[in-house]
């Protein structure tokens, strides 16, 4: 039976190889035909050959590891270990498809990922490989079926040289059957090599970094007084927490209601916007936060390789005790600012994970408010009268995985809102990701619990206290990506800032309340950099040497322009984000890359704008997800009704604009009846910015009364109605512009007739076009009768297009929270 069963197989393998050699013969034969009767064909194929091989050249650790995976599978086939051989192919092939997002995964990770990964929790390890099925992305496109072709025709030759060799000089079969999987081992062990080659010496780097921060810490103290004597300083330090998912910033589910609750009702809490964190992850983070520059060498580098002083080094040295609270433990991330920042405090962990080390997470935590509940206020009462003191608190909450490390009691959804909507609504195509958005909310719940329970003790507490909250880094749930730096994307370094003065602080210090008061009310950027500055300003500190680099307190506008954050050293160079409209106001800049994702380019251009009238709008914003992060950077959110279709909720997209005041620009269906203009009226009424456009491509339905009718509605709530002009007959117009044809008079002539009806209809007051055909709109003498919208704009080019003469500004965006159409 078995030798029956490998005698089918056996000819089943000759009929796939003879198989093979007639298609090659049948491709070989057309190619030789092609080449007699197409001269042309042979200059084609050379241009073709030219750019595989420049293509094999950068991607050669992707065909090496191929070719090796193939010989082997071919010597495996050749001894008929048939499942052995699938197996082997079938990794080539994966290596094939995966490569490019595994590399440019790879190749963005630094020496603060690898830090990061430095006596790591099981748990969080478990939660951030829970988020690389967002990295790992098949690559399945026709260049790269012809690439695999390619492959696949190098390793029969590397195959067949090798036999023939065999042959040639007499080796025994069974024999140099070692010798090709030797060989094709060979080729996967140098594709290995160049990929990962430059990522073990990054890592190893990232195991010297405990020693070189704390060399870089050791600098002489400035001298310094205090003269607000007996206040005290209360500062709660979170853990990834995003302003994107918090209600007290205009976030849907009331995820922060003790918070809300404060802001509405009591004037000594005070909500600073815009702030945001110097790095994605936690000690990187907080060396910055929580310690001071000296001297400036003029370059940009990482927190790790800049001289610093500890925040509570220079307390104690102008004798102000400090406390740490830390529910974190000492080992992991958390480490490098427990052992440097706090060497000289006085300190108390929730676990004795310094001794667990990665067995860190089998070890039980308590909630954050049960600690803090245990040890805060006893310290607050036993703290002298007429002594300043600072007391840290840094909690766990916000770490995924998110459920477990809040109580019980929070561990359900916030409200109904995900389960009453469509997954594909909130997130975009890829679902799963609203289960761990739903997780996180509920954590932020509880941080908002927590951190109320804290600022409801020092509220009529008899000494004078100043409360600050802040995050050390963001969450980017929705995109689920945690906050992984190599995966940067905006709201990583968007975190909440808060004060309470109470009532003692109030009454004893209201110039300095008054000063914070203002700060928090306007919308300058500031970074966590600017805490040690603002904690040293509430105590009233006076540094009588210039021997440290004191930044503006938060709030306060930095005129040199914000400080370079998330400076990274990665294994294809060094990048930083930069929060400036030039990279010209930033030294040491020029050997670095600019990190910034588009949403955060987008952000530093809407919010640097000397123009305001213009509204920048965020493109497509057809998902819940994607909507919230065009709130945190621009002012207008772009909207097609059309993908009402394809899940978008309109409704809860126009009430995340009602809730921030944002203009909106609205594209209708091509052609509206009688109830689709009641649905479009219903939802328009729930809009309040008055600044906000609904765009119509009616084409021959201008005259049509219900059209008609529909505009004039819309203009009686007191909104603008733009005429969407069709970008063919734009280019048709710029094409004949640009090539100085006779006829450019007659193709611009025709637009220009369309552009008069539309005019004299009187139902229209704006255009909308497609930036391209910009030129064709300038020509045109009626296009200036109304006023321009424009899209499909690079934010990169935004200072090149004259933006003052656009009434809207929608921004191209790379948003992986969209909807595929």
């Amino acid at each position: 039976m078995n030798a029956q069963l490998l005698e089918k197989k056996s000819n089943t393998t000759k009929k796939l190889a003879l198989g093979l050699v007639a298609v090659s013969i049948i491709l070989v034969s057309g190619f030789i035909f092609l080449l007699k009767n197409n001269p042309r064909f042979v200059d084609l194929v050379f241009i073709i050959l030219d750019k595989i091989s420049v293509i094999l050249l950068t991607k050669h650790s992707e065909f090496l590891f191929f070719i090796g995976a193939f010989i082997i599978s071919l010597v495996q086939l050749s001894e008929k270990k048939w499942f052995l051989a699938k197996i082997s192919f079938a990794m080539g092939c994966l290596w094939v498809v995966f490569h490019d997002s595994l590399t440019t995964w790879l190749y963005s990770l630094g020496v603060d990922s690898f830090a990061e990964a430095q006596n790591f929790d099981w748990d969080e390890a478990l939660f951030y490989f829970d988020t690389m099925r967002n990295i790992l992305k098949p690559t399945l496109s026709f260049k790269e079926f012809v690439l695999f072709a390619a492959y696949v025709v190098i390793g029969l030759i590397v195959f067949g040289l090798l036999r023939f060799i065999r042959g040639r000089y007499g080796f025994s079969r069974k024999k140099f059957s070692y010798v090709k999987f030797l060989v094709g081992c060979l080729f996967i062990t140098a594709a290995l090599h160049q990929v990962f080659k430059t990522a073990i010496v990054t890592f190893k780097e990232s195991g010297n970094i405990f020693d070189k921060v704390t060399t870089n810490f050791q600098n002489p103290l400035p001298a310094i007084d205090f003269h607000n004597k007996g206040l005290k300083v209360v500062v709660y330090i979170g853990e990834s927490t995003t302003v994107m998912n918090m209600s007290l910033y205009g976030y849907p589910r009331k995820t922060t209601p003790e918070f809300d609750n404060l802001f509405a009702n009591d004037p000594h809490f005070l909500k600073f916007n815009n702030v945001f964190s110097t790095h994605t992850h936690t000690s990187q983070s907080l060396l910055e936060a929580l310690s001071v520059g000296v001297g400036d060498n003029g370059l940009v580098q990482p927190i790790a390789a800049r001289k610093r002083i500890s925040l509570v080094d220079i307390l104690k040295n102008g004798k102000i005790s400090a406390f740490l609270y830390s529910n974190q433990g000492e080992s992991g991330t958390w480490n490098l600012a427990s052992t440097i920042i706090f060497k000289n405090a006085f300190k108390k962990f929730s676990t004795m994970s310094g001794i667990a080390g990665n067995a860190d997470s089998l070890m039980t935590r308590p909630n954050d408010h049960e600690f803090f509940a245990e040890h805060f206020k006893p310290k607050m009462l036993s703290l002298p009268i007429k002594e300043s003191a600072v007391i840290f608190l840094h909690s766990y909450s916000g770490h995924g995985i998110y459920l477990d490390n809040i109580p019980e009691s929070f561990r359900h959804p916030v409200d109904t809102y995900f389960s009453d909507r469509q997954q594909r609504a909130l997130v975009g195509v890829d679902e799963g990701k609203a289960k761990y958005v739903d997780h996180y909310d509920s954590a932020i719940k509880y941080v908002d619990f927590s951190v109320a329970k804290i600022i409801g003790q020092i509220k009529d507490y008899e000494q004078p206290t100043v409360f600050v909250y802040f995050s050390d880094h963001g969450e980017a749930a929705y995109a689920d990506r945690g906050h992984d730096s190599s995966r940067f994307i905006h709201e990583m370094t968007r975190v909440p800032f808060v004060m309470y003065f109470n009532n003692k602080a109030k009454q004893s210090y209201p110039a300095l309340f008054e000063k914070y008061k203002k700060l928090a009310d306007n919308s300058a950027i500031s970074i966590l950099a600017q805490v040690p500055s603002t904690i040293i300003d509430l105590l009233g500190g006076e540094v009588k040497a210039a021997s440290i680099k004191l930044l503006k307190v938060n709030g306060e506008k930095l005129a040199e322009g914000i400080q370079p954050i998330v400076i990274r050293e990665t294994i294809s160079g060094g990048t930083y984000l930069n929060l400036n409209t030039t990279a010209a106001s930033l030294k040491g800049t020029n050997d670095l890359g600019n990190g910034n994702d588009i949403a955060t380019d987008i952000f530093v251009t809407n919010i640097n704008r000397t123009n305001t009238e213009t509204k920048n709008c965020y493109d497509r914003a057809n998902t819940i997800g994607k909507a919230l992060r065009g709130a945190l950077v621009t002012d207008c959110l772009q909207l097609d009704f059309a993908d009402e279709k394809i899940d978008t909720d309109i409704g809860s997209i126009i009430a995340i604009a009602k809730a921030k005041n944002m203009a909106m620009w609205v594209d209708s269906e091509p052609t509206i009846s009688s109830a689709q203009c009641t649905k479009l009226l219903g939802y328009l009424g729930g809009l309040s910015n008055k600044n906000s456009l609904v765009n119509f491509f009616p084409g021959e339905n201008i005259t049509h009364p219900d059209f008609i009718s529909c505009t004039q509605e819309i203009k009686k709530m007191g909104f603008r109605i733009a005429y969407k002009l069709p970008t063919n007959k734009l280019m048709v117009c710029v094409k004949a512009l640009d090539t100085k044809l006779q006829a450019a008079g007659v193709s611009c002539r025709t637009l220009e007739n369309d552009l008069e009806k539309i005019v004299a209809s009187g139902l229209f007051t704006d255009f909308s076009f497609d930036y391209d055909g910009i030129q064709a709109m300038e020509s045109s003498f009626a296009a200036n009768k109304l006023s321009w919208n424009t899209r499909n704009v690079s934010v990169k080019n935004y200072s090149a297009i004259n933006a003052g003469r656009f009434r809207m500004v929608t921004f191209n965006n790379d948003d992986p929270n969209g909807l595929l159409h």
